[in-house]
């Protein structure tokens, strides 16, 4: 092969590793704009980001204020039956929706859910805990959910989910997000305190006799506390003396009755009881 020859092939090969170039680089900026077109979605499935920026379109998630509140743990059903109330009827917006972000081990957020990068939040079902209250039925608890609402012409958003991290949960966190204007402290004030004023009431476990503990039931419900069951024992039971029964019916039945009127009045009703002795022995 001549000298022309060869810088003919050298010629020829530079510019089919040129046009290669060119073709491979309109190929990967062919995939970017697939992949802005679809960024709704990641792998098929519906990216939590996206609901939540059409429900405040046209306000941007990055100008949102966001408000939160933890509440124990031990609360759950109490919050679980007001959020139920609060999130349908008028003030629902038609949208709820459990999330779900990949190698999460902490707290999700509504960060977490508007944030783009490589693990987005996704759409899930919805999980349930059951709980054992006491009751014929157990309350069943949502794991975590958002809420897409609307009220007053202001629309918002609330997060429900585990305050945890490192798997570890310590409470129940609720955030809510609103946009910036004159009526969206008003709605954050009045949601927080349905959820205060229901934990304060403690309807779920009221009356009841109760005791904390870390094991797993075997009957599948969760954990956290326990509700004793006991057996019915009718006054006529009771073996005491005369004056026994007398000052337990005045200091422990009458003042549980009472108990309305004395928070009225200000006054204590926290009392006291001590058992002693063996149990079965009186």
């Amino acid at each position: 092969m001549g000298t022309a020859g060869y810088i003919s092939t050298v010629v020829l090969f530079l510019l089919g590793g040129v046009i290669l170039g060119m073709v491979l680089a309109g190929k990967k900026e062919a995939v970017i704009f697939r992949g802005r077109r679809t960024a709704g979605r990641a792998g098929g499935n519906v990216l939590a980001s996206q609901l939540i920026r059409q429900h405040f379109h046209p306000a941007e998630p990055e100008s949102l204020e966001i408000s939160e509140r933890v509440f124990p743990i031990r609360v759950r059903p109490d919050l679980q039956r007001v959020l139920d109330r609060l999130t349908t009827g008028d003030n629902a917006s038609g949208r709820f929706f459990a999330v779900h972000r990949p190698h999460q081990y902490e707290s999700i957020g509504f960060t977490g859910l508007i944030i783009r990068d490589d693990r987005p939040a996704i759409i899930v079902p919805p999980k349930y805990e059951e709980v054992d209250v006491g009751e014929d039925e157990p309350v069943r608890c949502l794991q975590n959910g958002v809420w897409l609402l609307e009220r007053i012409g202001t629309r918002y958003a609330v997060l429900c989910e585990p305050a945890q991290r490192f798997h570890q949960v310590s409470g129940v966190r609720f955030q809510i997000a609103t946009t910036v204007d004159a009526t969206s402290p008003a709605i954050v004030e009045a949601f927080f305190n349905e959820l205060e004023q229901a934990v304060r009431r403690a309807h779920s476990y009221r009356g009841k006799i109760l005791s904390l503990t870390e094991s797993q039931p075997y009957s599948g419900l969760s954990s956290g506390i326990m509700v004793h069951r006991l057996r019915r024992v009718d006054r006529e039971q009771v073996i005491l003396p005369s004056a026994t029964l007398a000052l337990l019916d005045r200091n422990v039945i009458d003042f549980a009755r009472r108990r309305a009127e004395l928070t009225r009045f200000g006054q204590s009703i926290k009392k006291g009881l001590l058992l002693y002795g063996p149990p079965g022995t009186g």
